[in-house]
């Protein structure tokens, strides 16, 4: 029976495959320094002259999608909040620096004492440690970071909150498509990132995908909301704005951080995460595509562009016939690039010609990487060949026989936590 399942799938894949790409449409196309402080003259007990310092610099991937760190610049304390002390008579003692400020080294107390960053300054979270100076006075001296809001739970034409389980699967079915969403606990305390994960034409259930990714269990790890939209066979031309629809009643249902919106997906659903990119980019902060080319988007390919510099990590089988193409997908990528005037490529791993070769193209405000792979898939008889997910363990139809050179899960949740909207 499991035979005759596969050899159906299979076929109703090739079918996909010969069709789902004919209604696309057209070939598309498509560090802050912080500012110079100024002197503070604070009067006996007023707060420091504020000169806000700011994190500054660019976030980088290392090898490998993981993120390389990022500078802060301040010249004083650095961290959530800083407060100083006055080194005589207790002058200005509890004095308090604003979240995000910095009190200038050298500055005057009134009493002729010095209030100096990094020594007689303590910062309550990362900042300068006590070189010689008092601790301020007062309750110990510290400085608790406000609470964030609670974010506001809300219902939408398809999603009632009030029937939502915390860190369970849940389908919220909608206009004939099937939302499975996964809240995490803690984003009832605060608002957390969103991912879409999305399928590929023909995958008869949900839960394939997740199987494949492991996207539920690193979402919630990193404080991202996970959700699989369902359909079985996309009309990716149509489907793509029916999508976007789901994408932002998420958004308002769960209070999402705006800033932290993602979508990735395999195949159809690369197609899909393509558009939103496109389409979308003022909504949508990143995207990570694999195994299909952008067919149904305008940008890239004429002078249509996203509404801002969008972050990209595409990854695509060099043995995979069906997303379209490896040459074609090459092609993409330096479209893209070439489209933002990006700097690069540089290799960031692998090499030409070896199984696994990821290079980077970078600009001040985006980052574009392109993994080749040559891998295979020998689930339902090896028909997908190199149209194939790599993951590290466990295995589904859709995933890259092992070994492989790295997780596509776990290098999607890096890159989105790495490429946030600006």
């Amino acid at each position: 029976m499991r035979t005759q399942q596969l050899n159906l799938w299979a076929a109703a894949l090739v079918s996909v495959v010969a069709c789902s790409e004919s209604g696309t449409g057209a070939e598309p196309t498509a560090s802050t320094e912080a500012p110079a402080e100024e002197a503070a003259q604070p009067a006996r007990g007023a707060m420091p002259a504020s000169g806000a310092s700011e994190t500054g610099g660019r976030v980088a991937m290392a090898a490998g999608g993981r993120q390389a760190g990022s500078s802060a610049n301040a010249s004083g304390a650095s961290g959530a909040r800083a407060m100083t002390s006055m080194s005589t008579g207790g002058a200005g003692a509890g004095a308090v620096a604003s979240a995000g400020t910095s009190v200038p080294s050298g500055g005057n107390a009134a009493d002729g004492g010095s209030v100096a960053a990094g020594a007689g300054g303590m910062a309550a979270a990362g900042g300068g440690g006590i070189s010689g100076g008092m601790p301020a006075a007062g309750s110990g001296g510290q400085v608790s970071p406000a609470a964030p809001a609670k974010p506001m739970f809300t219902k939408t034409r398809c999603i009632d909150p009030a029937r939502l389980t915390l860190d369970k699967e849940l389908n919220y079915p909608c206009d004939g498509v099937d939302i499975w969403v996964v809240v995490p606990k803690q984003c009832q305390e605060k608002s957390c990132g969103l991912v879409f994960n999305i399928h590929g034409g023909g995958m008869t259930d949900h839960a394939t995908m997740d199987q494949a990714t492991n996207m539920i269990a690193l979402g919630n790890a990193a404080d991202y909301i996970v959700v699989h939209p369902h359909k079985g066979t996309w009309n990716v031309a149509a489907d793509k704005d029916v999508v976007f629809e789901f994408m932002q009643q998420v958004i308002s249902a769960f209070g999402v951080d705006a800033k932290r919106v993602h979508s990735t997906g395999y195949s159809q659903g690369g197609q899909i995460s393509w558009a939103l990119g496109c389409e979308h980019a003022d909504v949508v902060a990143s995207i990570a595509p694999a195994e299909e080319i952008n067919r149904v988007s305008d940008c890239w390919k004429t002078s249509k562009q996203p509404a801002r510099p969008l972050s990209i990590l595409f990854a695509y089988g060099k043995r995979d016939s069906i997303g379209g193409g490896y040459e074609a997908a090459r092609t993409d990528a330096e479209r893209v690039a070439m489209s933002h005037m990006l700097m690069g490529p540089e290799t960031i791993a692998g090499a030409e010609g070896s199984k696994y070769w990821r290079q980077r193209w970078t600009s001040a405000e985006q980052t574009l990487e392109f993994i080749s792979q040559d891998y295979s898939s020998t689930g339902v008889g090896g028909i997908l060949a190199g149209h194939c997910l790599p993951m590290s363990s466990g295995e589904t139809f859709v995933s890259c026989s092992t070994p492989v050179d790295y997780d596509w899960g776990k290098e999607v949740i890096e890159f989105f936590k790495a490429h946030p909207a600006p």
